[in-house]
This record gives structure tokens, sequence and C-alpha cells, in this order.
């Protein structure tokens, strides 16, 4: 990607009637410390000389993208996505016509650019409109308005980490949560980033004694961290990391 020269578009799929919404699962921009390259590559195992080189790469990509869109006369905008999130319509990002010139760049800085290695940047780029999958998904299925009738809200994730407050599901549901005044319990294999909107935070590799315990017998500390939840719970009470 670092030394990419041009971008042919004519082969694209046309958008289908009525255009392309996604749903992604962070909000990640593609470029910059909160981008597909910084969060991600580390993740799978880049070192930071190879982050740097991915970041390197996507920056061209996005340039180069930005100079073909700009002589299309295309450029960027905002707009509402087609799809319900929470009580109302999924807030959504797309591009359409407009400045040209700054398509690329643009594109490579809306909420979700990021998503999937930087394959959000290209929906982007093709037409499409990205929009918070949690939100979306969690108003088709009510769950707001379960939450308004909750006392307490349990969520989990594999590995709870920076990303986990970037549009996943546990930060989604402990704003959610905090909006209702209902208190938000958080489980996860790993915990490497701070618990602090939930009232309590259980890590099963903690609970086991290590990554390789907690894989092997999942199911029981599964339950022990459930038994830890609710022994925990104390109406008003403020939050404890265990």
């Amino acid at each position: 990607l670092a030394r990419l020269a041009a971008v042919e578009r004519t082969g694209l799929r046309p958008l289908p009637p009525g255009g392309a919404l996604v749903l992604t699962d962070v909000t990640s921009p593609l470029l910059g410390e909160r981008g597909a390259a910084a969060v991600f590559g580390p993740q799978k195992g880049a070192s930071p000389e190879q982050v740097a080189e991915l970041e390197t790469g996507l920056a061209r990509w996005a340039a180069v993208v930005g100079d073909a869109r700009a002589g299309a006369g295309v450029g960027t905008g905002v707009g509402t996505a087609g799809a319900r999130a929470s009580d109302g319509a999924a807030p959504g990002v797309g591009v359409g016509a407009g400045a040209g010139a700054a398509a690329g760049a643009g594109a490579a800085e809306m909420l979700g650019a990021g998503a999937a290695g930087g394959t959000g940047f290209g929906l982007l780029v093709w037409g499409a409109t990205l929009a918070p999958g949690a939100d979306a998904v969690a108003g088709a299925l009510g769950v707001p308005a379960a939450v308004r009738g909750a006392s307490v809200v349990v969520t989990g994730e594999g590995r709870f980490d920076s990303q986990s407050a970037a549009g996943k599901v546990p930060g989604y549901l402990a704003a959610l949560a905090a909006d209702a005044g209902a208190q938000a319990m958080l489980v996860a294999g790993l915990i490497e980033a701070p618990t602090t909107a939930f009232t309590i935070a259980v890590s099963l590799t903690d609970l086991a004694g290590g990554r390789e315990g907690a894989t092997r017998d999942a199911a029981a500390w599964l339950e022990r961290a459930g038994a830890r939840l609710a022994a925990s719970y104390r109406p008003d009470e403020g939050g404890t990391t265990l």
C-alpha cells in the first residue's frame, strides 16, 4: 500500500437501490493512535515497526483514494442510517457529493473507518453508510426498553480492552445502564482496560489463576464469576473490581 500510485474504481459494483448500510463493531477511524494499525495491529501480533509500516500504507491508501475521488468530483458527507438504533434512527456516516479533494482524508477520519482493519474505509469510499452495530442490534432486540426496567445489567466479552468502550457491546450497555440508573456488571475472560463504568468486573483469568486454567474449564469459572456478581449486588453502592 505504501507504494500505491493510483486506484482504479471503474469496476466497482454499484450500490444496491436505497444504498448500503453497514454495521460496525468498533468506532475506530482509519488512521492515528485510535486507528486500525495502532489498535488492531498489536492484537494480531504486529511489532511496533510493523504497526508504523501499516500506518504508512493505510495513509497512502487514503491519500490516493482521495485524489481519485477528487478527480471524479465526489466528496464526503454525514447522514443518518436507514436502520433503527436504540429508540431512534441509527446515526451513520457516509460519502456523497461534495468537497471532492477531502474525500479520502475525510472518510479516513469517520467513525468506523478503521473497523475490520480498515474495511470500513473501503466501504465508505464505495458509498456505504456506517452505523454502530451495538446500537442497531440492541434497538432491534428491544434492549434499551429492557434496561430501563432493570436494576442490574450483566454483560461480557472474551477480552475487555481499550476497544471495548469504542462501540462494542460492553461499553454500549454500560452507558445505557448509567442512563437508566442501573448497575452494570462485567465478566470477561481477560481484563486489560479500566472498568470504572461497571460496579463490579470479574476476570476469569484472574479467578482461575491464569489463562490456561480459565479456558480449560470456562463453564466452572463462569459459574463462580456469576456468584461473585450476585454476592456483590447492593442497591445504590459504588464500584468494585475483582
